[in-house]
């Protein structure tokens, strides 16, 4: 049976790290990119992304909790995405709401993240998005199976880095340059 491999990004510098990724990753691939604002930048950073099966979202607040919205952009989701089996996940955002349904669908899957700007070398915002638990998160969370940040923390195998190890000291895990 072929492996497959999602990669969550959302920011276009995220969309420069997967091309870097893609490179080294070898089976079946999907990205998703999820823009995280209105940004003209994020479809033309989409379209640098030297990859065939890739599917964009616009960021469409849809209500006033982010949450909400993360859920309703699970759901414009093609549902085969939403559905498929993946041996390999990878992530820059933990804190995502939908790459947590990803993990809670995929419990066997090796969790791998990659850089976020500097935002996953910077300890004090990395733990902030570790502890980032809204009531409504939670409750979405709860009601759709999706795992909260610090259980996708604890599953991460591998952190990928365009930075040097020493800066990203605080992410306990085994590190690889990108």
């Amino acid at each position: 049976m072929d492996k497959s491999s999602l990669i969550l990004c959302r920011t276009p510098l995220q969309a420069l790290i997967v091309n870097q990724l893609i490179k080294n990753i070898n089976s079946n691939l999907t990205i998703v990119y999820v823009a995280n604002n209105d940004s003209s930048l994020h479809k033309s950073y989409f379209s640098r992304i030297k990859h065939a099966e890739k599917i964009f979202l616009s960021y469409k607040p849809r209500f006033k909790l982010d949450s909400l919205n993360s859920l309703y952009d699970w759901y414009r989701l093609p549902i085969a995405i939403r559905k498929k089996k993946y041996d390999h996940l990878y992530v820059a955002s933990i804190s995502i709401l939908i790459f947590g349904f990803f993990a809670a669908r995929n419990s066997e899957a090796e969790i791998n993240l990659f850089d976020d700007g500097f935002f996953n070398v910077n300890k004090e915002i990395f733990d902030r998005w570790l502890n980032t638990n809204y009531f409504s998160y939670q409750i979405i969370r709860f009601l759709f199976n999706g795992l909260n940040p610090k259980e996708i923390y604890s599953k991460i195998s591998l952190h990928l880095t365009i930075f040097p190890f020493s800066m990203s000291s605080h992410i306990k895990t085994e590190k690889k340059a990108i």
